[in-house]
């Protein structure tokens, strides 16, 4: 069992999992308007999303990561990027996020950790067993730098319950050493269900729970989840049969929603591909709604890659999305395709806000934000 790799689980549970949804607008804000909004909702995002990270759960679950040595970013060094650039909103990772083939191959170096009861040793600077278990993962740690430079385990992250599922299913991928595309067959034990609370100073800060339905390959069929951290309430849910299912997720400070999605997936009839999404994406007060025919936007895509050749209006015909300000229920401009000059690679396609006359400006100067989904090399 790759335990860190649960570890992470509780860790991107509470600090990913998001919803929200509200009526669509047709009024639409002037080009100069919408513009100003912009740059407000954008602070405003960034406001939030700081606050969010300076939680002091959220900054002893970031330090847990560094100490396991995962790769989970979410300290100063993050708010600090969020300054440089605000804003992230990942449509491409959403995609890959639903693929009916999970992989966990990335975790393969995590497996060095099994279930069982540890404790940070700050001798040899890294967590020894001190019991084993086949239904508990607990971890006592420093909770911050405070605490590491006073040698002093005062959290524990405690995941209980525990449900294991063995799944086996099929990764395709490009070798790029080899210049072959490779398929490979995994068989994982990974956790459907588990309880999880931590604690900083013996007061709980995280409470919550994870529940999912997986089919023989792993393909999520329904999950719901439920956190509470600090001030904040993760709420999520999958559901569905199938090629069609629905993901919703609601993050909330207080009584306020700040993040979330409400999305419709409908798969390819083979179950590979995703063949179009549709719903609604949040980091309140900014929404994008609408809809992406995602197969056949990745195969124009694929086609642009390898001939350099593409249709504006066929690339544009693939995708239905606006961007709404949602305290005001106003349409800032849509989401669309348009060319722009490339120093080195000449004329090429790029997503952007075109507001109501027709100005726009680049999506990617406010988000990172692709509808392309990329190939593993």
């Amino acid at each position: 069992m790759k335990q860190k790799l649960l570890a992470i689980l509780v860790v991107a549970s509470v600090l990913v999992m998001t919803a929200i949804s509200c009526n669509k607008k047709d009024d639409e804000m002037k080009a100069e308007d919408a513009k100003v909004e912009m740059k407000n909702s954008i602070q405003e995002i960034n406001n939030k999303v700081f606050e969010l990270l300076a939680e002091p759960s959220v900054q002893s679950l970031a330090f847990l990561s560094q100490l396991m040595d995962i790769d989970i970013v979410i300290g100063k060094s993050v708010i600090n990027k969020i300054n440089d650039q605000p804003g992230t909103i990942h449509l491409a990772k959403i995609k890959q996020a639903f693929m009916p083939r999970n992989s966990f191959k990335s975790a393969n170096d995590l497996d060095d950790l099994n279930l069982g009861i540890y404790v940070y040793n700050f001798e040899i600077e890294d967590f020894t067993l001190e019991q084993e278990s086949e239904t508990v993962f607990k971890v006592t740690y420093p909770a911050d730098e405070t605490a590491f430079g006073n040698q002093k385990n005062n959290a524990e992250l405690l995941v209980e319950n525990i449900e294991l599922a063995m799944v086996v299913y099929t990764e395709t991928y490009y070798d790029s050493w080899d210049n072959e595309w490779v398929t490979e067959t995994y068989e994982e034990e990974v956790p459907v269900k588990f309880d999880a609370t931590q604690k900083i100073d013996g007061v709980t800060t995280v409470s919550g729970s994870y529940d999912a339905e997986l089919n023989p390959n792993g393909f999520p069929t329904g999950a719901t989840v439920n956190f509470n951290a600090d001030s904040y309430n993760v709420t999520g849910s999958l559901n569905g049969s199938g090629q069609s299912f629905n993901t919703k997720h609601t993050s909330k400070k207080g009584g306020s929603t700040i993040m979330g999605h409400d999305i419709d997936i409908k798969y390819t009839s083979d179950m590979e591909d995703i063949e179009k999404l549709s719903g609604n994406y949040v980091l309140s007060p900014l929404k994008v709604e609408g809809s992406v025919k995602v197969k056949a936007l990745d195969d124009l895509m694929d086609q642009y890659d390898e001939t350099g050749d593409y249709n504006l209006k066929d690339l544009n015909a693939q995708i239905d999305l606006d961007l709404i300000q949602t305290s005001k229920g106003l349409k800032i401009g849509g989401i669309e395709f348009v060319t722009i000059s490339h120093p080195f690679f000449g004329d090429m396609p790029t997503l952007a806000i075109v507001y109501s006359d027709g100005s726009f400006d680049l999506l990617d100067e406010f988000f990172d934000f692709d509808l392309k989904s990329r190939k593993k090399y």
